[in-house]
């Protein structure tokens, strides 16, 4: 996963913008009745290509995306190095590990504190305009009325390809970067929201990619969220 690094002026200049944004929304929507369900969650295995549909299903649906982006906002809120931040960011850390990260920096970002400002931001997006959140357990956060949660998911052998093929690396090396990042996020998920990340039954879809073309991937969720906002 590549890290996208971004200064303090630029993340500041995008929280300014989305303020902006959300105060012009809020004016349009006084006196107009607001359909419950305003975001989709995605969760993804590593290599089943959950990211790149999650973009897409956002240009279909005109859902603003958010994915990197939150790794900013926590640091903007927490006045953190967003390198810091990414380092946390979908894992699980010891509480050994976050005494011995306080000794070496000068100001050190814990964990929970990460996860109170990470809900306040998710909870935020659920209230203005909605969105397409991809991550962080996203699905957990917000309460099952107010958001179409999906997961997708890939044979491994079919993500090790995918991988493969995207980084440029041998299947091996794939397959050891798939494992990494899917044991962070399942200790994430089990760390701070005590659920298990591969349980179906903690999401609304679950779409097995293997046989899906992109397109048919985005018209499965979006025909969920049309009907689910009819409802």
């Amino acid at each position: 996963m590549s890290v996208i690094k971004a200064t303090t002026r630029s993340i500041q200049q995008i929280l300014e913008e989305q303020i902006a944004k959300w105060q012009v929304l809020e004016k349009s929507r006084e006196g107009k009745k607001e359909p419950k369900l305003k975001v989709i969650t995605v969760s993804r295995q590593p290599g089943s290509g959950g990211s790149l549909i999650a973009a897409s299903i956002g240009n279909a649906l005109n859902l603003k995306l958010y994915h990197r982006e939150l790794t900013a906002w926590v640091a903007e809120r927490a006045q953190m190095d967003q390198m810091t931040v990414e380092s946390m960011d979908e894992k699980e850390h010891s509480i050994i590990e976050s005494w011995i990260a306080a000794l070496t920096r000068e100001k050190h970002l814990w964990p929970e504190e990460y996860l109170r400002h990470l809900k306040k931001i998710v909870h935020e997006i659920a209230s203005k305009e909605g969105g397409i959140i991809v991550g962080r357990g996203a699905n957990f956060i917000l309460p099952e009325a107010t958001c179409l949660s999906v997961r997708f998911i890939a044979p491994i052998e079919d993500r090790i390809a995918n991988v493969s093929k995207l980084a440029g690396v041998q299947p091996k090396e794939a397959e050891q970067r798939i494992l990494r990042r899917e044991a962070h996020r399942k200790a994430f998920i089990k760390r701070y929201y005590k659920r298990d990340i591969n349980d179906p039954t903690n999401y609304d879809l679950n779409i097995n990619t293997k046989n899906l073309t992109l397109d048919a991937a985005v018209q499965m969720v979006s025909a969920a969220w049309h009907s689910l906002r009819q409802a």
